[in-house]
């Protein structure tokens, strides 16, 4: 409840109920992520991917900035409301960073949707944010294939030619089984994910300056010689 940030739906109020718990969050007008997937079988507009990408780790950059993880981010729990911006909710299996003594779980249960599911979550271990870091990685794969990456899948970029490789090879880390392998936080993803295209030139520039430095000289030392 204490997480408010415009790419999450607000939590306002919670009630004990003889059936258990009802929690009062905010209303947004609109469907989920996946019914927007089932409208783009092949995968959404590369643009239009990454900016839905960008909001819901924004979201969970906010929720881990704010000591929790998510621990069941899939699109059935992004809602994209009425002006288009996509807002993630159910924190139902959010769990404390840094707080073991007030983990919601016991140690060792699996909990989660299991195509989104790190493989970490399934051996019980010990959570931290790459765990989401995981998640959003295979909701990536979605957004830009409609397919969901499951046993041996092809890079993005090898299912649909207009991904760029920078964006295909950002997404692959995100789903390696390892957690040490794949990105650190939220944030690095995202890096990785809208990387402009000028940094990769740069060793094309270096080499570049290197070869017309070695002209350059050659031409002086000719010139020197003739004089």
């Amino acid at each position: 409840a204490r997480l408010r940030h415009p790419n999450i739906v607000a939590v306002h109020d919670f009630h004990r109920t003889d059936d258990g718990a009802a929690i009062v969050m905010e209303f947004v007008e609109g469907g989920s992520l996946r019914e927007k997937l089932q409208q783009h079988p092949n995968g959404l507009p590369v643009a239009e991917a990454l900016r839905i990408l960008r909001q819901i780790a924004a979201g969970l950059e906010a929720a881990h900035a704010s000591g929790v993880i998510h621990r069941d981010m899939k699109p059935e729990n992004v809602l994209i409301d009425a002006d288009g911006t996509a807002r993630v909710t159910d924190f139902g299996l959010a769990l404390p960073l840094h707080e073991a003594s007030t983990r919601l779980t016991l140690s060792g249960t699996a909990v989660g949707t299991v195509d989104y599911m790190a493989p970490e979550q399934f051996r019980g271990a010990e959570a931290d944010a790459r765990l989401d870091v995981f998640a959003l990685g295979v909701m990536a794969y979605e957004l830009l294939t409609g397919k969901t990456p499951r046993g041996s899948f092809d890079p993005p970029h090898r299912m649909r030619a207009e991904i760029p490789a920078h964006i295909s090879s950002a997404v692959m880390k995100a789903l390696r089984p390892e957690p040490t392998e794949r990105f650190e936080s939220i944030s690095d993803f995202m890096k990785a994910l809208h990387e402009p295209a000028r940094r990769r030139i740069w060793p094309w520039l270096v080499g570049l300056m290197l070869l017309l430095t070695g002209a350059s000289a050659l031409m002086f030392g000719r010139v020197s010689n003739e004089v």
